[in-house]
């Protein structure tokens, strides 16, 4: 069974399904979506025990463009070694003057994040997005063709908004380059 991996953040299409009987439901508040689905199952007598877990298991399935995690196995959250790699990042990124790559090159990085399996929402600390705020001010309001749509990776943990600024070789992602899908530009480009 699957379910979103984060319902404060409604979806582009609002949360939507569409029940066995063939009602739509949509709404752009999680918690009243949720609400008037159990009102409509209710309603049919279908609000059996464990309801919640096959109605988003049903709208994971009805809208794969969501990022919907598959509740048996739990994707790790941030550690510490990945705040260790971002740190080094960063100061190597700041002691090669904090130049970042063309508007084409992190456009043409983005399109590639945003369409693969490993790009999604991470858990993480409170450092963790202190420090991607930080490295949001010194970008200063650069922004890619899909920044609405970047979040994070899934196997380096990185904010994609900032790594997709950086030069190949400020990243300190060495020992994941195994790790990282064929397609992915932090593999298949050479420093």
């Amino acid at each position: 069974m699957k379910r979103p991996r984060n319902t404060s953040s409604t979806p582009a299409e609002n949360w939507n399904v569409t029940l066995p009987n063939g009602v739509r439901i949509a709404s752009n508040h999680y918690r009243a979506w949720m609400g008037m689905v159990h009102k409509a199952l209710e309603g049919n007598e279908l609000d059996a025990h464990g309801w919640e877990d096959v109605i988003l298991d049903l709208a994971c399935s009805q809208n794969p463009q969501w990022d919907c995690e598959d509740m048996e196995v739990q994707e790790r959250g941030t550690t510490i070694q990945d705040v260790w790699r971002a740190a080094k990042s960063a100061a190597k990124w700041m002691s090669m003057g904090g130049q970042t790559v063309s508007q084409e090159e992190a456009d043409r990085r983005s399109d590639i994040c945003v369409s693969c399996p490993r790009h999604g929402t991470v858990t993480g600390c409170q450092g963790c997005r202190s420090m991607a705020n930080w490295g949001f001010e010194v970008l200063s309001g650069k922004k890619t063709k899909n920044d609405d749509k970047l979040a994070q990776c899934k196997t380096c943990r990185c904010e994609l908004k900032i790594k997709v600024w950086l030069p190949l070789g400020a990243l300190s992602n060495q020992d994941l380059d195994g790790s990282y899908p064929s397609h992915c530009w932090c593999k298949s480009e050479t420093p």
